[in-house]
């Protein structure tokens, strides 16, 4: 009876030192993922808080990379005239508490990405980035598209060697602009 009691006293002594060793392994990643790096969730809320409505037209339930961590089918986006609109679902909205709504002008570059093996589009917030945020290509065309073009979707491409469509539209284009209307091109 003693050396059953012996093994499972060392079987538990070896679980214990491999719980250690793993959580000793894994909380650097936890650190950066979650913790006080750039790129995070808290960064942004910090500089781009809002407490207003989301626009009209925003999609629940979408997969958002902010910086390394994948948020999946639990982020509302949407986008108007002032910027990129995103707001956690429940109960993830208990966690990261704060709507942001992330400002056009600070959305200073874009590269073409891959998001859950489908095509998406990062883009780089702020100069230096604060983070980078990753969303498929689809949802930005959808929300962001019209938003910035003043022709249709039909005849983009179709106008689209006759004039330059940020041409009429005050103020000048930014880089996500650029981005989206080469990818159109293409």
């Amino acid at each position: 009876m003693d050396s059953d009691f012996g093994f499972s006293l060392h079987m538990g002594v070896d679980a214990l030192l491999v719980a250690v060793v793993f959580l000793a392994w894994v909380a650097p990643h936890i650190e950066r993922a979650f913790g006080r790096g750039g790129g995070r969730w808290r960064d942004l809320a910090k500089k781009y808080p809002t407490s207003g409505p989301a626009p009209q037209g925003a999609l629940p339930r979408q997969n958002v990379m902010i910086g390394p961590v994948l948020y999946r089918n639990c982020m509302t986006v949407g986008a108007d005239e002032s910027g990129l609109y995103l707001a956690p679902a429940r109960p993830l909205s208990f966690a990261l508490k704060q709507n942001l709504r992330i400002p056009w002008r600070d959305i200073v570059k874009t590269e073409k990405a891959k998001l859950l093996w489908g095509e998406a589009i990062t883009l780089i917030v702020g100069a230096p980035a604060l983070a980078t945020l990753t969303l498929k290509a689809e949802v930005l065309e959808k929300l962001v598209r019209p938003r910035l073009f003043h022709v249709s979707w039909k005849h983009e491409k179709a106008l689209d060697s006759c004039f330059d469509a940020f041409s009429s539209r005050e103020p000048a284009s930014t880089s996500l602009e650029n981005a989206l209307a080469v990818q159109a091109r293409q």
